[in-house]
């Protein structure tokens, strides 16, 4: 009959440890990107697009959250709660290969510390809220606010840029 939102994970986690667990993940892995001088030096200037960014670390928190965590980790679930979290966590860190090695590594152990929260909790929800608060802390404190060039486009200040495979990319006054 198809998937349902709680075969995804979607659903009360067993206590509020999970919670605790992903907020204290999302601080951390958050205070780890802000000491990147140009995430913190964009973090404390308000431009017209830190709302676009925190909506795109929401539609982030959500979709990755609901691939990497919900959809692989419940459908390997039977291989074991070891194996599903490190296949989670290594096609997580591989999504993210664009970052270079410390990015892979850095969102592989994310992966692990959110498959951990999973599996306490029994919910993707305090997944998603800890990824929606990392992507905002880094995305609204980045100078390309919305995505990185390599996700396909950026938006910065009020210009829409359109990375393509050659070096040139496309813009767009949008403000």
């Amino acid at each position: 009959m198809g998937i349902t939102f709680g075969d995804l994970g979607y659903r009360r986690p067993t206590s509020v440890l999970p919670y605790v667990l992903a907020l204290l993940i999302a601080l951390a892995y958050a205070g780890v990107e802000l000491q990147i001088p140009s995430v913190m030096e964009y973090s404390l200037k308000l431009t017209t697009t830190k709302l676009l960014a925190v909506i795109a670390a929401i539609v982030a928190g959500f979709s990755e959250e609901t691939v990497f965590r919900g959809f692989i980790m419940n459908f390997t679930k039977e291989y074991g709660t070891l194996m599903s979290s490190l296949l989670s966590a290594s096609l997580f860190g591989l999504s993210h290969l664009m970052w270079g090695l410390g990015g892979v590594l850095g969102t592989f152990l994310l992966g692990l510390g959110l498959a951990y929260v999973l599996s306490k909790g029994r919910s993707v929800v305090p997944c998603v809220v800890s990824h929606t608060i990392i992507r905002c802390a880094y995305r609204t404190g980045s100078h390309n606010n919305l995505l990185s060039p390599l996700d396909g486009a950026i938006i910065h200040e009020n210009e829409f840029i359109i990375c393509n495979n050659d070096a040139f990319p496309f813009s767009l006054n949008i403000l």
